[in-house]
Order: structure tokens, then C-alpha cells, then sequence
């Protein structure tokens, strides 16, 4: 399911004049909601690593309209390189 999202997420960054204000705003909160969800299952492995990545993907969110798309473009491909990183953690602990 991850795998599936990050490239959902990259394909989204490389066509985001294609995406509505609505659209982007709901990839950033699923965004917010896979990392949360991932950083519970690897909490102790990183702690520290991120200051609080969440905060600036929900900033992006919530201000989707003001930002240019290339900011929102680039909160997009964060989030995938979040998704990853966490992904590779989990994988290394089974």
C-alpha cells in the first residue's frame, strides 16, 4: 500500500498544474495521516530524525491555495521521501 502511495504521490508532484486545489490538499493530508500512522509503528527508530515533519506537510495543506504549485509540488515529493524512509525502517526491524 505505501509503494502505491508514493508513486501516487510522485505522479501527482510531476502533474500538479493537473490537480485541483481540493485534490492537493487531500494528497497532503493522506500524506500526514501514512507518516503519523508509519512513525507509530517505528517510533523508537526515529525519534530525532525529523523535527516534526508532519507540522510543515500540514501547513502545506491547509494553505494549499496560497502556496505556488511548485511548493505544493515539492510537499508532495517530501512526503513520498518520508514515506520511503519510514518504509525502509520498517522493514529493516522484521
Amino acid at each position: 500500500m505505501a509503494t502505491a502511495f508514493v508513486s501516487e504521490l510522485v505522479l501527482s508532484a510531476n502533474q500538479i498544474d493537473q490537480l485541483s486545489t481540493l485534490e492537493m490538499r487531500r494528497l497532503l493530508e493522506r500524506a500526514v495521516v501514512t507518516i503519523r500512522d508509519m512513525q507509530g509503528q517505528v517510533s523508537d527508530d526515529t525519534n530525532g530524525e525529523w523535527p516534526d515533519p508532519l507540522a510543515y506537510l500540514r501547513s502545506m495543506a491547509a494553505a494549499v491555495e496560497r502556496n505556488n504549485p511548485e511548493a505544493v509540488s515539492q510537499a508532495l515529493l517530501d512526503a513520498a521521501s518520508m514515506i520511503r524512509m519510514l518504509r525502509i525502517i520498517h522493514d529493516e526491524k522484521e
